[in-house]
């Protein structure tokens, strides 16, 4: 495991939130683009479904972030991608 101070913990979480981020954040503008074309929304139905859009993107880059973190301190190997 990976001996780190509290304020190199404290970077390393704000560089991969910063990255998760910018990286999911394509995704995020595909769901809110296909939630606008929804033509037969209502004004309050768009709103509720841009919020869910949201709140997956928040949980979605939360999950990375916690993985990729962990798995940086406890030094875990990266998968080969065999199955």
């Amino acid at each position: 495991m990976k001996k780190l101070t509290k304020s190199e913990l404290t970077q390393l979480v704000h560089d991969t939130t910063v990255d998760t981020y910018e990286d999911l954040a394509p995704e995020l503008m595909k769901l809110i683009h296909q939630a606008e074309e929804k033509k037969e929304l209502t004004g309050e139905q768009l709103q509720a479904e841009l919020m869910l859009s949201m709140m997956a993107y928040i949980k979605s880059c939360t999950s990375e972030i916690l993985t990729t973190v962990l798995a940086d301190v406890l030094e875990l190997p990266e998968e080969s991608g065999t199955e």
